[in-house]
């Protein structure tokens, strides 16, 4: 049977890590602007809600195969 100090350190822990997760997340994926900005991950052009005005080499090569 579980005690209440391992309840709220398991929690904490769980809390911790998916903080962890979704910060990192946020800092792979955020987009940093600029003109000598590059995607460097080609599975996000499919889904990206900025292809329509993307003028990165990889929008615009995906924009003509589709």
């Amino acid at each position: 049977m579980i005690n209440r100090r391992e309840f709220l350190r398991n929690g904490f822990r769980g809390l911790l890590l998916g903080s962890l997760a979704v910060m990192s997340g946020t800092l792979i994926l955020r987009n940093y602007g600029g003109e000598e900005a590059s995607c460097d991950f080609d599975f996000l052009c499919k889904g990206c809600d900025k292809l329509k005005a993307c003028r990165l080499p990889e929008g615009v090569k995906f924009k003509e195969s589709k």
